[in-house]
């Protein structure tokens, strides 16, 4: 079953839109002073969760890809937006970094704990990879960096690794929220891994034999 040009434009703003949907709903929390009694806390706190959900969907989806290859043609629109899933995490992931300034008041000791405690370094190193990520998703940049383009995105992995130390590390973490999120999704992605390095031993053997 096929979809029109239409259902799938359809569609594609409509996921737009529920990318959109967090920010929105915290706009109106905020103009109807619903936000709680510490707004930037819960702020830094909910845009950490939207971005970490994001980039899970997105690695899903790559994992998806890499164990078939022939979807139904009415699922393929959902693949080619794994642009804008990034792009939003990258926002939100921005967003979460900013509260966390916000709620230590922008103070200077605020910045060197950023980058001298575990668990937040470990967030500014991952926050830094879909930094580089998000700024470079887009046709110009892919033209311009070639095959650099796809070894660029392909750190979104040890970014979400990253991602998996800072969150785990967190003393009021949900663990329990956050292990149903993440865990299932291990399976495969060390099945992308295996792929991947048995892909480089062949070009590795091909390479020698062609010697």
């Amino acid at each position: 079953m096929g979809l029109t040009g239409k259902q799938i434009k359809f569609l594609r703003w409509l996921l737009r839109i529920c990318l959109a949907g967090p920010l929105v709903w915290w706009i109106y929390l905020g103009f109807q002073g619903e936000l709680g009694v510490q707004p930037v806390v819960k702020l830094n706190v909910e845009t950490g969760y939207v971005a970490l959900v994001l980039l899970v969907v997105n690695l899903a989806i790559g994992a998806c890809l890499s164990l078939k290859k022939n979807w139904p043609s009415w699922t393929r629109w959902f693949f080619t937006e794994r642009r804008w899933l990034g792009t939003w995490a990258g926002f939100y992931v921005t967003a979460h970094v900013f509260f966390y300034f916000a709620k230590e008041a922008f103070l200077p000791e605020a910045f060197v704990q950023a980058v001298t405690k575990t668990y937040l370094l470990a967030g500014t190193l991952a926050t830094v990879i879909l930094w580089m990520m998000t700024l470079t998703s887009n046709d110009y940049s892919q033209r311009k960096l070639g095959r650099k383009w796809k070894k660029l995105h392909r750190w979104v992995h040890v970014a979400s690794i990253l991602i998996l130390i800072h969150v785990f590390l967190i003393e009021k973490a949900n663990l329990v929220l956050l292990a149903a999120l993440t865990l299932p999704l291990a399976p495969f992605q060390i099945w992308r891994l295996l792929i991947y390095l048995k892909t480089k031993v062949q070009d590795s053997r091909a390479a020698s034999g062609s010697r």
